[in-house]
């Protein structure tokens, strides 16, 4: 079994390879979120496997910020108008 410690030298290897600005600033919110909860999270493996997904899209840059869909969307909505 690995070490806490490995496992954190490992997760932090892998965040100074991410380039995605959206993505490490999501991750930052996450870490933020749990850090300050005591409450314990327990996904299950299709949550598992659809948060991979989701980062992978980001970091693939298919994902958008909540404020750029905001603005596609007003300006869908005024074209419609």
């Amino acid at each position: 079994m690995e070490t806490i410690d490995k496992i954190k030298d490992q997760l932090i290897e892998k965040i100074l390879l991410i380039k995605n600005e959206t993505f490490l600033k999501e991750l930052d919110i996450f870490l933020s979120n749990t850090a300050s909860s005591d409450e314990k999270i327990i996904f299950s493996d299709v949550q598992k496997e659809l948060l991979r997904m989701s980062f992978q899209d980001i970091e693939e840059g298919k994902a958008i910020s909540h404020e750029e869909l905001e603005i596609k969307v007003n300006t869908w909505l005024e074209r419609k108008s």
